[in-house]
């Protein structure tokens, strides 16, 4: 048996040895012979140094013996005359060894990975008509020997990492008709050669680090269609000679850091279709020459220093679809002429300094999308006849001054995704036919002074994800509809005379990030639903009248960075589970504010709080440290007197025996802003209210005798305040009115140490308090002539 297995693998090593060994490369270029040796040496350096074998694409490649066979190559008359492999995964370097191709005439290797720089020896290639290397990793400078391809017309180096400068020998390509050197970190000034190539058709620089000027050779360059050089660091003035460039359609410098006037040269470029020098530093006014643009499809100048009016001549570029002078310094009114520009989709010129109304002209745009206008100086009523633009999808025209009530008829906006309408001064009830808008995602109605309700009609606005109608006038409750907006994302009614308890219907917005309804009148509980709303990062309920206790299921808001409950009537406990809000933004890390208020509530402090024992305490004093001493407190105070005094200290009450006639129950509430108005006096950051009711539940107002108040102060609480006219003052009901406290005990006066800033008097009896005073006065001599 073991002499038929050692027969028969004796045969198999036998049978193995005796046959060819399969998948060697047997090529060799001395069994080629449509070209000649060099150039057959010179493609098989190039299939293995950009590892052949891995390419997408290699049929017959160092296979054949015949390379017009082998994919991506011509050979023409004994030569190779085109190499293309487009996006063929080629990896590696370009070998020196194809400066041997002689005869080639294209050469397309984009879209590949080849590193490495790019040959000097391929300036040999002296019939070479086309070069495409875009689209690789080719590193290092561009090889001046490329000045020597004379017969090129077409050089396409874009999104490569190449550097240095560009060669001044490329003014030697005459033949030239497109050049481009995009995407690269080529840096240095662009030579004035340059301007010696008369056929050049397109030429793109953008994206590099290129300095210095731009000559005013290229005013040569009058075949030129397309130039292209922005996002580099060039500077100077724009060259008037870029007016001669009578065939330019595309003109792109934006990007930069060009200085100076626009050359009213640029207005002869009657075949320009697109004007773009955005982001620079230009200044002076925009030339009414751009008017003879009559072909301008593209006007962007946005992001410069241009000032002056708006020439009416731009009512001339009948073709003009986009129009953005944003971020400049033009004032005067908008021309009217604007409304001739029918063909007009995208107008912007947000951020300037223009007056005077909105023209009603505009309302002939019907092929507008987006109209933005926004930080401006514009005043009047937003016309009515912009309900013409049905293609609308975004209106911007926040913060201006513009009045007068919103027109009802921009309910026909139908396609509007986007209004903003603001930081005006808007008047009236926010329209409920804007429920017509289906389409809209953006609401923008804030600091305006707009009265009324919020119309229940909002809440069919489906697909709405934000709505701020913060900083007006509106009062009446939320309404409950808007629980039905469940695409929202955030909401603002903070600022605002809303009454009413907050709708549990708003933990529906599932999506809801923000929901701000801070500086209102609300009143009630917090609805423990809230708790439930995952994906909420910003809550803002304080300056309000909420009271009970805060929800447990607070703690629940894991996502949340904000919180906000100071300025309200909570009392009771701070829920332990409030420790579990870990991504609260720590102090000053919002905007130089807390991620965590509590203060200015009623809210129970622990004795000896913070115990380093107890987490929440810790959390607490991590994350809003002050909280304990600015909570409100109720204190007995028998007919014996005693003393009562602010968690912070600064204010202290003392009550002498027989000021009382029974036991009595204070409370005092400290506050963060007088909840009355105080036009002619300071507020120096001290206002509270002292309430009383005796043990038979009646209200306390006055006392038997004098009780001592003494106030502490800073420098900081009073700057611009002289001490010696600092004074506690009670609002008087009667009056309406604020009124000197020490009035209220007859003959009293004030006692005052400005070295230990401390003000003592006697009070006689309670209501709300503030310490206010008058501010220093500036008087200004005037010399009359």
């Amino acid at each position: 048996m073991k002499s038929i297995i050692y027969f028969t693998l004796a045969f198999v090593i036998a049978l193995t040895t005796a046959l060819p060994v399969l998948g060697v490369n047997t090529f060799s270029c001395a069994d080629v012979t449509e070209i000649p040796p060099n150039e057959c040496d010179a493609l098989v350096a190039l299939f293995n140094n950009t590892n052949g074998p891995g390419w997408g694409n290699n049929t017959n490649w160092l296979v054949s013996a015949t390379p017009s066979n082998w994919f991506g190559l011509v050979v023409t008359s004994g030569n190779v005359t085109s190499i293309h492999l487009i996006s063929n995964q080629l990896v590696g370097a370009i070998p020196a060894q194809v400066g041997n191709l002689t005869g080639l005439q294209q050469m397309d290797l984009q879209g590949n990975i080849l590193s490495g720089s790019i040959p000097p020896e391929l300036g040999n290639l002296s019939s070479l008509v086309v070069l495409v290397l875009l689209g690789n990793q080719l590193t290092g400078n561009i090889p001046p020997e490329l000045g020597n391809l004379t017969s090129l017309t077409y050089l396409d180096l874009g999104f490569n990492q190449l550097s240095g400068s560009i060669p001044s020998e490329f003014g030697n390509l005459t033949s030239l008709e497109r050049l481009t050197l995009s995407n690269n970190k080529l840096t240095g000034s662009i030579p004035p050669q340059l301007g010696n190539l008369i056929n050049l058709v397109s030429l793109d620089m953008i994206h590099n680090q290129l300095s210095g000027r731009i000559p005013p050779e290229f005013g040569n360059l009058i075949s030129l269609e397309a130039f292209g050089i922005s996002e580099n660091q060039l500077n100077g003035n724009i060259p008037a000679e870029l007016g001669k460039m009578s065939h330019l359609r595309f003109l792109i410098l934006s990007g930069n850091q060009l200085n100076g006037n626009l050359p009213p040269e640029l207005g002869n470029l009657t075949n320009l279709e697109v004007l773009d020098i955005n982001t620079n530093l230009l200044s002076g006014s925009i030339p009414a020459e751009l008017g003879n643009l009559v072909n301008l499809q593209r006007l962007d100048l946005a992001y410069n220093q241009l000032s002056g009016n708006l020439p009416p001549e731009l009512g001339y570029l009948a073709n003009l679809g986009i129009l953005n002078l944003s971020y400049n310094l033009l004032s005067g009114s908008i021309p009217s002429q604007l409304g001739n520009l029918t063909n007009l989709t995208w107008v912007s010129l947000l951020n300037n300094q223009l007056s005077g109304s909105i023209p009603t002209e505009l309302g002939n745009l019907a092929n507008l999308i987006v109209l933005i206008f926004s930080s401006n100086q514009l005043s009047g009523c937003i016309p009515a006849n912009l309900s013409s633009l049905t293609n609308l999808d975004n209106l911007n025209l926040n913060q201006n001054q513009l009045s007068c009530s919103i027109p009802t008829q921009l309910g026909n906006l139908t396609t509007l995704q986007y209004l903003d309408l603001s930081n005006n001064q808007l008047t009236g009830s926010i329209p409920a036919v804007l429920v017509n808008l289906t389409y809209l995602s953006g609401l923008n109605l804030s600091s305006n002074q707009l009265s009324g309700v919020i119309p229940v009609e909002l809440g069919a606005l489906a697909d709405l994800q934000h709505l701020k109608l913060d900083g007006n006038r509106l009062t009446g409750n939320i309404p409950p509809e808007l629980g039905g907006l469940t695409n929202l994302e955030g909401l603002d009614l903070g600022g605002n005379q809303l009454t009413g308890s907050i709708p549990a219907e708003l933990s529906n917005l599932n999506g809801l990030r923000s929901l701000h309804l801070d500086n209102n009148q609300l009143s009630g509980n917090i609805p423990i639903e809230l708790g439930y709303m995952g994906n909420l990062t910003e809550l803002e309920l304080n300056g309000n009248h909420l009271s009970g206790s805060i929800p447990a299921e607070l703690g629940y808001l894991g996502d949340l960075n904000i919180l906000y409950l100071h300025d309200n009537q909570f009392e009771g406990d701070i829920p332990p589970t409030l420790a579990n809000l870990v991504y609260l933004f720590n102090p000053g890390q919002y905007n130089g504010q807390d991620g965590l208020d509590l203060v200015y509530n009623m809210l129970n402090v622990p004795p000896g709080s913070p115990d380093p024992r107890d987490r929440l305490q810790v959390f607490l004093h991590l994350l809003d440290p002050d909280w304990q001493l600015y909570q409100g407190f109720q204190q007995i105070i028998g007919i014996s007197g005693g003393e009562l005094t602010s968690l912070d200290g600064r204010t202290d009450f003392l009550f002498p025996a027989g000021a009382l006639d029974r036991e009595t129950t204070f409370t005092f509430r400290p506050h963060l802003q007088p909840t009355h108005n105080h036009p002619f006096i300071w507020f120096a950051h001290n206002s509270f209210d002292l309430s009383a009711q005796d043990s038979g539940g009646n209200p306390v107002m006055t006392f038997n005798l004098p009780v001592t108040v003494t106030l502490t102060y800073t420098e900081t609480d009073i700057s611009g305040i002289p001490e010696n006219g600092l004074g506690l003052y009670y609002w008087d009901t009667s009056a309406n009115t604020w009124t000197d406290a020490v009035t209220t005990c007859p003959g009293s006066e004030y006692t005052r140490d400005p070295l230990g800033n401390l003000l003592v008097l006697p009070l006689c009896h309670l209501t709300e308090f503030g310490l206010f005073g008058e501010p220093l006065h500036n008087f200004l001599l005037v010399i009359r002539r």
